[in-house]
């Protein structure tokens, strides 16, 4: 059984989600700076969409590497409840997603 954590001070959890976030957008945006600074004029629009792809390909494993786990330890424990049938969506939309993203980039 699940036990909802209800006593957590905000803040803990504020503070390094900022900062996460914060670190993320500095990355994110020097890294296309770096792009369009190496990349030949002919070519930026190219390194561009495949530095978006890279991103969001990046952001989509990354969520199916959280859900994943999750979705499998709550089916075996528990069976399907509302948390597993919502994550099984989730997990079925980014397959989907990812499988467009594929058949349209090649």
């Amino acid at each position: 059984p699940v036990v909802p954590v209800t006593s957590v001070n905000p803040y803990l959890i504020l503070v390094p989600n900022l900062l996460s976030g914060f670190a993320y957008i500095l990355a994110y945006i020097s890294g296309f700076e770096f792009i369009l600074a190496q990349a030949p004029v002919a070519f930026r629009g190219l390194c561009m969409g495949l530095g978006f792809t890279t991103f969001g390909c990046g952001s989509l494993f990354g969520s199916i590497a959280i859900i994943l786990p999750i979705q499998l330890s709550y089916f075996h424990t528990t069976g399907p409840s509302e948390l597993s049938c919502g994550s099984l969506y989730f997990l079925i939309n980014t397959l989907v997603g990812t499988g467009g993203l594929v058949f349209f980039t090649v």
